[in-house]
């Protein structure tokens, strides 16, 4: 496996620090346990790989699409709450919108990259035919 998606600094900046602790303590040192990151860090890869593999070659390489980020964190902070066993995610919308999102892109609804939907084509469409005159070919 390449590079994560995400690491747990993307996600400290959206979880409260003690809850993120808590929720990846399974010791119960008091520190979140690098095993457990790892498997939330895989898990998310898997899903992410699992619905954008099906149209794009997985896995993503570094500098990772923007989209693939922005999913693989909100992924791992859904997947610590349902971890932690909270009933109440505040990100619920917004993880369940990316969910939605990636299966738009999987399908090519969507593109990856917006950029690419803004993008001018480079060549123009052929609407009739060639014609040929005379008799010589």
């Amino acid at each position: 496996m390449g590079a994560p998606y995400v690491i747990m600094g993307d996600v400290a900046g959206r979880i409260p620090g003690p809850f993120l602790i808590q929720a990846l303590d399974d010791n119960a040192d008091g520190l979140a346990d690098s095993e457990v990151w790892d498997k939330v860090a895989e898990n998310v890869a898997k899903e992410i790989d699992g619905a954008l593999g099906k149209r794009y070659s997985v896995p993503f390489s570094n500098p990772l699409p923007a989209f693939v980020s922005r999913a693989a964190e909100l992924i791992a902070v859904d997947l610590i709450y349902k971890r932690r066993g909270e009933a109440k995610n505040p990100f619920s919308e917004e993880v369940s919108s990316v969910r939605k999102e990636m299966e738009s892109i999987s399908k090519g609804e969507e593109p990856l990259d917006p950029e690419q939907s803004r993008a001018k084509p480079s060549a123009s469409v052929i609407s009739e035919p060639s014609r040929t005159t005379g008799s010589s070919i």
